[in-house]
């Protein structure tokens, strides 16, 4: 974990600050349904990729992960691969509400074990819901859009490729950041 308190404490406000709209932001998604608020969702999927790519650029490596797992999800739904049924949306206020958690207490967040939400938000991505769980509940069904085929299943290569982009991306995204 990087040991700039100046900069961690920087890390904390602004997280805090993208955190502080996402349950009201998920409702309203989650409100809308199948018709998805594109703005709406960008704003939510922005604020969480800034989360993600700081936090992996300082080494809070669970804040990454869930928050990646959060992206991921929110991804698919400004895709319109997923429609953000209340379930869904329900998951996703779990792990934003663990995420916070995680950013309030910044200095202990790399010992938590967060693996149960990363891997009910994994499930819903990948369509498989239903085999994991968060606080002993089912993991909902996702609903995936019309546009939504097998085919649109990423191979666990052509995955890999994508987080190791993803990292890359949100690496120089905070380290501009930092710099500015």
């Amino acid at each position: 974990m990087f040991q700039d308190d100046e900069l961690m404490q920087e890390f904390v406000v602004e997280s805090s600050s993208h955190l502080a709209q996402v349950e009201g932001q998920l409702l309203q998604i989650e409100a809308g349904g199948a018709e998805i608020d594109s703005n709406l969702v960008n704003t939510v999927f922005r604020g969480i990729h800034s989360v993600k790519g700081a936090a992996g650029f300082l080494g809070l490596t669970v804040i990454n992960a869930l928050a990646h797992s959060l992206e991921n999800v929110l991804n698919m739904i400004r895709n319109r691969e997923l429609v953000p049924t209340p379930s869904i949306v329900n998951t996703m206020l779990r792990s934003a509400d663990q995420l916070r958690s995680l950013v309030d207490d910044v200095a202990t967040s790399n010992s938590v074990d967060v693996a149960s939400f990363v891997e009910e938000l994994e499930a819903i991505a990948n369509g498989i819901a239903g085999e994991s769980s968060v606080a002993g509940q089912d993991a909902p069904e996702p609903e995936f859009a019309d546009s939504h085929s097998e085919t649109s299943t990423q191979d666990p290569i052509a995955a890999m490729f994508e987080r190791v982009a993803d990292t890359q991306s949100s690496l120089t995204e905070a380290a501009m950041e930092v710099l500015e």
